[in-house]
């Protein structure tokens, strides 16, 4: 299994593939590296933060039928 994925990567990665990479990374099973440096906790964490944010219904835009 690999260890250790780029953010190029997990950027090409299916949505949910990338999700389930981010959780990995975030619990440690997975090394993230942004440029070609490990990316630390707090970047990984910021990461989901932002995935989380842009999911919740109150951000997303209101489209009148």
């Amino acid at each position: 299994m690999t260890t250790q994925i780029s953010f190029d990567d997990l950027v090409e990665m299916p949505f949910f593939e990338g999700i389930v990479a981010l959780a990995l990374a975030q619990m440690g099973e997975l090394t993230l590296v942004v440029g070609e440096r490990p990316a630390r906790s707090d970047q990984v964490e910021k990461m989901v933060d932002e995935i989380v944010r842009t999911l919740r219904p109150e951000d997303m835009p209101r489209v009148q039928a």
